[in-house]
């Protein structure tokens, strides 16, 4: 009797426990969710998609597209998951299933890009930077229009180095819902399934969506959950190590807009058209 006293009270122990320790993350996620409610934005391109099926170009449409962002420097410097804005591929997989053996290829264009802010403030922006390899998308809204509609930006810093983390560790994650929730904030509780080694480091937890950061139970950013990229395909969601993210968000930080780089290209075109023009009127 005495031994089945004491295991009792052991089992309740742990009960105890256990129940105190999930209400912790539980507050420090009801805590992220507040403090950070202001960093998960909404990133709206509009992009041109032009398809050519067996040599033949198809009339190119436009589309409107949602993806959830995380703002991650107090310019409005935003990351978002490349695969999510950039469609190309998609598109392209759906349309080799209907091709019949023809030859499939998708060009996509971004013609706008927007940051939406919690408050319904649109801000026009800029892609600075892109590493389809990683699925990450940079995206920097315009300086003077940020001035003028007031915004202050609450970013999430990612660590230089990734903070450790084992099996079953238990993750928080914040996620902004689409247009039919009213684009709500939302916070998740999950755990840690599986540590990715090779050929990248990724961490695997239960989760569908992109773009949005994931934290260890005691607040720290530990990622962000990006597609992994196989054989140039979206793949499953998995946490890129803050470490990864914290190195591009530097490079980002310098880069030039993705689109004023095709720009420059189509410039020099341009000028080399008119001087091939001008050299066949001189002779």
């Amino acid at each position: 009797m005495k031994l089945r006293n004491t295991l009792l009270f052991g089992l309740a122990v742990l009960c105890l426990t256990s129940l105190r320790a999930d209400e912790v993350v539980n507050e420090m996620a009801r805590k992220l969710q507040s403090d950070l409610s202001e960093s998960i934005v909404t990133v709206k391109v509009v992009v041109d998609v032009e398809v050519v099926v067996g040599g033949s170009a198809n009339q190119s449409q436009e589309q409107r597209i949602e993806a959830p962002g995380t703002v991650i420097q107090k310019n409005g410097m935003t990351v978002v998951s490349n695969s999510s804005i950039d469609i190309a591929d998609q598109v392209e997989q759906q349309l080799r299933r209907q091709a019949r053996g023809r030859g499939v290829d998708v060009k996509t264009t971004l013609k706008a890009v927007h940051l939406l802010m919690p408050d319904g403030t649109e801000i026009p922006s800029k892609v600075v930077l892109k590493d389809e390899d990683l699925d990450l998308a940079f995206v920097l809204p315009v300086a003077e229009e940020v001035k003028a509609e007031g915004v202050e930006f609450t970013p999430v810093t990612f660590p230089e180095e990734t903070p450790e983390t084992q099996l079953l560790d238990p993750i928080i994650l914040l996620n902004r819902l689409g247009q039919d929730l009213d684009r709500e904030l939302s916070v998740y509780i999950t755990k840690v399934e599986a540590l990715i080694k090779k050929p990248r480091k990724f961490i695997v937890t239960h989760n569908s969506s992109t773009g949005t950061p994931a934290f260890l139970g005691n607040g720290e950013p530990l990622g962000l959950y990006v597609r992994r990229i196989v054989n140039g395909s979206a793949a499953s969601s998995v946490v890129l190590p803050a470490k990864e993210v914290a190195r591009l968000a530097k490079e980002a930080s310098t880069a030039e807009p993705v689109e004023a780089e095709a720009d420059d290209e189509d410039q020099a075109e341009e000028e080399a058209e008119e001087k091939s023009d001008d050299d066949s009127v001189l002779d």
